[in-house]
C-alpha cells in the first residue's frame, strides 16, 4: 500500500500555518493513484548518539505537537460542521 504523508506535500504541522492545500493534495493524490494510506506523521529525526533521555524528550515533544494540531482539527470541524 503506497503511503501519501502530508509533510511531504508542503504541511508544516507548526500550529500556525494552514496545512489544507497540502492534505487536499495528498488525499487528491492518493484517490487519483488508486488509493493508499494519507498519514499525518511527525517527521523525527535524531542524529548521533543518543541515550534513552533524549530519546524520550523527543518523544514527548512530538506527542505534545500531535495533540495541539488534533486539538486545532477538532476546532476547524467544529466550526464548519454546519
Amino acid at each position: 500500500m503506497k503511503i501519501y504523508n502530508v509533510m511531504q506535500y508542503g504541511a508544516k504541522g507548526d500550529g500556525k500555518t494552514n496545512d489544507a492545500f497540502s492534505i487536499q493534495h495528498a488525499i487528491d493524490d492518493c484517490a487519483k493513484n488508486g488509493g493508499g494510506q494519507v498519514v499525518f506523521a511527525p517527521q523525527i529525526t535524531v542524529q548521533g548518539n543518543a541515550d534513552r533521555a533524549v530519546l524520550e524528550s523527543v518523544l514527548d515533544d512530538a506527542q505534545q505537537r500531535f495533540e495541539l494540531w488534533y486539538e486545532q482539527m477538532m476546532r476547524r470541524k467544529a466550526r464548519t460542521a454546519y
